[in-house]
């Protein structure tokens, strides 16, 4: 059905823009310069940095859990049909 197939894609660009945060994240956020030292400018522009991202994983966070329950709601109706 059309509600199904919605549901599937919800949650395939749900996945496709977590995916795509990770890898942003970690090109910002190198694994490896965990421990470098930062200058107070470095820190700050970081700060900054996370700040934008918090906002960013936030509705990354929304569009995940709204593809779940709408997932969620549309295989209830399947299975009551």
């Amino acid at each position: 059905t059309r509600n199904y197939k919605q549901a599937q894609q919800n949650l395939k660009d749900g996945y496709d823009f977590m995916m795509e945060w990770m890898s942003d994240f970690s090109q910002k956020f190198p694994h490896d310069e965990k421990n470098k030292e930062l200058s107070k400018e470095e820190l700050t522009a970081k700060l900054k940095i996370l700040e934008q991202e918090e906002v960013e994983v936030k509705e990354l966070r929304d569009q995940i859990n709204s593809s779940i329950q709408n997932a969620k709601s549309v295989l209830k109706i399947t299975e009551e049909e």
